[in-house]
């Protein structure tokens, strides 16, 4: 009874049990094997009630990222071949840096036109060539209603011909002026590098880029039908700047209207872009030496 009452410690030391060594050892081992049992009892019930809870919700999450395809399941993997993409300069590569640099802009620029003209005949060739055919010349007044209605029609491609258009001029105004500093007696560099180094990959660059300027020109002069429907197109826009309320536009779409018919009829449409692009000032700015004085460039290009 542990409340039982005892006189002193000796009675008390008396009541407790008298263990030799190999009992106590016996016990105590016994009690270890006991209480590794119980331990393993309470975590196998605990895995247990743990795995009871786990089931339904996995199988829950595995059906939502089935849904989404797969593509965004927490424990899929995805990898995919990393390349390395070339670019100019690691193409070119030269003992001289500034041959390098000088190379690099050529090929920048020729890629440039062969990217711009690699599609002029399905972009701008072709329209300009089937605009027309599926009606004849007619009277003035029956066909100028047509007219408008084709010729509204094709301002968007108008528009995107003369983007490409100045994309090209542009162009050809940079590789002048490269050509017109490098090959100069004033360069540094020229006796070096330039003296005796043709540029014809560059130069046969420039000739495709004029060549669909002189392509549009002479399409643009061959379709009757087209420089007929022009003309009508602007006589009716002489009409609307007149009386801008009766046609349902106002004074700002009309001048918007107007800028878009100018800078098509004085490029596109008048059949000039070869004439008005070699006869651009190419001199950057007024220091720039004059390209018709630059003999060095003369002496191998023209």
């Amino acid at each position: 009874n542990p409340f039982e009452e005892y006189d002193s410690e000796d009675d008390l030391m008396d009541m407790a049990p008298k263990y030799t060594g190999a009992e106590f050892s016996k016990g105590s081992e016994l009690h270890m094997i006991r209480t590794y049992e119980k331990f393993n009892e309470v975590v196998k019930q605990h895995a247990d009630s743990l795995r009871e809870m786990d089931i339904p919700t996995a199988e829950y999450c595995c059906g939502y990222w089935e849904n989404a395809d797969g593509f965004n399941h927490p424990f899929h993997i995805h990898t995919w071949n990393q390349e390395h993409f070339l670019g100019i300069f690691d193409v070119v590569k030269t003992k001289n840096d500034n041959l390098t640099k000088i190379l690099c802009t050529f090929l920048y620029l020729i890629c440039e036109i062969r990217n711009t003209t690699s599609n002029v005949a399905e972009k701008i060739y072709e329209p300009l060539i089937m605009y027309g055919e599926d009606r004849e010349l007619q009277n003035l007044e029956q066909n100028e209603r047509t007219a408008v209605d084709h010729i509204s029609k094709m301002m968007k491609f108008f528009n995107e011909t003369y983007e490409t258009t100045k994309t090209l001029n542009s162009i050809m105004i940079n590789l002048v002026n490269q050509f017109n500093a490098l090959y100069n007696k004033d360069y540094p560099d020229y006796n070096i590098l330039f003296k005796k180094f043709i540029l014809e990959e560059a130069f046969d660059a420039m000739g495709d880029l004029l060549g669909v300027f002189v392509a549009v020109d002479i399409i643009v002069k061959q379709n009757d039908q087209l420089n007929a429907d022009w003309a009508l197109y602007k006589r009716m826009i002489s009409r609307v700047r007149n009386d801008v309320n009766k046609y349902g536009i106002n004074d700002r779409q009309m001048r918007r209207l107007e800028r878009y018919c100018s800078k098509f009829d004085k490029t596109i449409l008048s059949a000039q872009l070869f004439s008005r692009c070699i006869e651009t000032k190419f001199e950057m700015t007024d220091e720039t030496k004059r390209i018709k004085d630059n003999k060095e460039l003369r002496s191998i290009y023209l």
